[in-house]
């Protein structure tokens, strides 16, 4: 009896425990190796494939964690992956599942090592109550289904399918837009431009608060701008604003004619008189 007990706790631990880099669907596994690595993971299910590299880092003091650094889903995230960890202190590990979302059922997830494909990961597979949930960091994303990236974004908030998405300030020395379709602001020196007079521009000010073909605040705060388009734009009024000064100045010129002359005949006057 005592034999036959053995028997079966050997064989419960060999199909718990898998020396090697695969797992069935729907089921949690902590990844037993110690260390850090860059991964690819491969969650499959019936017609989808999701496939992500990310950079664990397993088994260090109160340390188990994830970042994503790229992503291709086939077939829209009809299966996903699920990230926790077990155990704590210096034993605690990442645990992994792979999940159906609309897909009809999950099949293997494969570890596969980037720097030493024959790594083993020791895939042992544990009692969803053992598991503590986690998001994975989001640092650098990129989605291989479009060629999107992401810095500090996944992505998912990315309704306008940008190339570049970045959640945070970016810092750089130059930047140059090349955009041969924008049109620059040369058009209010041509003879044709049509310049609003400083009446009419009062007007639109106290009607909307804001300079005409300039967004409000409102507009801004639900739609962002665009660089490129804005510095035109106020690249427009700026130069609308110099043909303002240089009528300012040829009517200053002409009151100084007008005043000059005045004085003069004021000045022959009081000869006369005098």
């Amino acid at each position: 009896m005592r034999k036959m007990l053995c028997l079966v706790g050997v064989l419960f631990y060999l199909n718990s425990s898998y020396s090697q880099n695969s797992g069935n669907g729907e089921t949690w596994y902590k990844i037993n190796t110690k260390g850090e690595f860059v991964t690819k993971i491969t969650a499959r299910g019936s017609y989808a494939e999701h496939n992500v590299i990310v950079h664990i880092v397993n088994k260090y003091w109160n340390t188990a964690e994830v970042q994503y650094i790229s992503e291709f889903n086939y077939n829209h995230t009809r299966v996903k992956l699920e990230w926790g960890y077990v155990g704590s202190g210096s034993d605690r590990y990442l645990a992994v599942k792979n999940t159906a979302v609309t897909s009809t059922s999950a099949g293997t997830i494969i570890l596969t090592d980037i720097i030493n494909p024959d790594l083993d990961y020791v895939l042992e597979a544990i009692d969803e109550s053992l598991v503590t949930p986690i998001t994975p960091k989001k640092i650098f994303h990129v989605d291989e289904w479009n060629g999107n990236v992401g810095i500090g974004t996944d992505l998912s908030s990315n309704p306008n399918n940008y190339k570049l998405a970045v959640k945070g300030t970016i810092g750089a020395q130059k930047v140059k837009v090349e955009n041969s379709s924008l049109t620059w602001s040369d058009f209010v020196f041509y003879k044709d431009y049509n310049l609003p007079t400083l009446k009419q521009v009062e007007q639109h000010i106290k009607e909307k608060g804001h300079l005409k073909d300039i967004p409000s605040a409102k507009e801004v705060k639900q739609n962002g701008i665009y660089l490129a388009e804005m510095n035109a734009k106020l690249l427009q009024k700026i130069e609308e604003l110099t043909l303002y000064t240089i009528q300012q100045e040829k009517k200053i010129q002409s009151q100084d004619k007008i005043n000059t002359e005045l004085l003069q005949r004021v000045l022959k006057l009081e000869q006369i008189l005098n």
